[in-house]
């Protein structure tokens, strides 16, 4: 661990492939994207995996960098077409009552920071029953509202999102939060880079070993117990903290089962 977490007051955690994974999902919603690139954009059959590869890691999401680009494209219909109407989320995604409880047993508010859409997101909470476990979404709508509204939205930056620092820095004004008093959780390595190098605790989830850029390197959620203790302390009333051992010891088990 580069740095201490004691600072930290509130919580950022990304939401697809960090509080569920989902291979399936990963792979539906990719050739969704590539059907979606050769169908609607003219993007031939034999350049579109490189030209979604190379959208994506250089702007954060595909469309980001599609749009970038020059591509005009309706936002939501994209989203209906790639999530919405591609994803069969009852089958793909099952209620989670032990991310529940452990995210309830954190003692500090928490936010989804996604790049994904509002029904995705809130689709995907509501299944993992853990929706009512954040204190606000902030997704795809919300960072363009927002980025608007602080002037971060400009017509040669058309669509924020992370990593783009200055998505981290729109949410961390809008909390009026500085950035050492926040942790963030994302399974992209790239994410969490950009987090770091403005201040943020970051936490790499999906990898147990130690990564450029990352604070702390957890296999999954259900792991948090056992990688960063500290988060599940409270306050008892002799004025000392205590770890609850009993959360420590089933998260022990649903960590193994993962």
């Amino acid at each position: 661990m580069h740095r201490d977490f004691s600072g930290a007051t509130c919580l950022l955690i990304d939401l697809d492939d960090c509080l569920y994974r989902s291979h399936d999902i990963a792979d539906i919603v990719r050739h969704e994207i590539q059907d979606y690139m050769v169908q609607n954009l003219g993007v031939s059959v034999s350049d579109v995996q490189a030209t979604t590869l190379e959208m994506y890691t250089t702007y954060g999401t595909t469309m980001a960098g599609l749009v970038a680009n020059g591509h005009e494209i309706d936002v939501d219909h994209w989203h209906k077409t790639v999530h919405h109407n591609a994803l069969d989320y009852e089958t793909l995604l099952q209620p989670d009552p032990a991310l529940r409880e452990l995210l309830l047993s954190i003692p500090v508010p928490k936010w989804v920071l996604t790049n994904a859409d509002t029904v995705h997101a809130q689709l995907c909470l509501d299944r993992l029953g853990i929706r009512d476990c954040f204190e606000e979404v902030f997704d795809f709508e919300w960072m363009q509202a927002e980025g608007t509204r602080q002037g971060i939205i400009t017509p040669s930056m058309a669509v924020l999102c992370k990593p783009n620092p200055q998505a981290y820095t729109c949410v961390l004004k809008h909390l009026k939060r500085e950035a050492s008093q926040v942790a963030f959780f994302d399974d992209s390595t790239r994410n969490i880079m950009a987090a770091q190098q403005l201040g943020i605790f970051t936490v790499l989830v999906g990898k147990d070993e130690p990564h450029p850029g990352a604070d702390l390197s957890v296999l999954s959620m259900h792991h948090l117990p056992l990688a960063l203790p500290s988060l599940f302390k409270e306050v008892q009333p002799n004025g000392k903290p205590e770890l609850d051992k009993e959360l420590v010891l089933q998260a022990a088990c649903n960590a193994a089962a993962v």
